[in-house]
């Protein structure tokens, strides 16, 4: 199975501060906290995230164990969304 977000680095993520993707039926979103060094995840699949019913959120470290989770977290989600499992 191929990992889909294998390219997410602690580096990666401090492009924005906000950063919205999306990977087929996958929408999500990653707010960054440079001050307390988090980033808050989201996925949905509806219209926009300020509109979306369907949010699904959780906080990481923004650190190499905090992303390889993230990468994780998202790859789950992706597989029950996109993939149906």
């Amino acid at each position: 199975m191929e990992r889909k977000f294998d390219y997410l680095t602690p580096r990666w993520l401090g492009r924005a501060h906000i950063y919205h993707g999306e990977q087929d039926a996958m929408r999500y979103r990653f707010a960054m906290d440079g001050k307390e060094k988090k980033v808050e995840a989201s996925v949905y699949t509806k219209v926009c995230f300020e509109q979306a019913d369907d949010v699904v959120s959780e906080v990481f470290a923004w650190d190499e164990d905090g992303v390889a989770a993230l990468r994780d977290w998202l790859q789950q989600h992706y597989e029950r969304i996109c993939e149906g499992k």
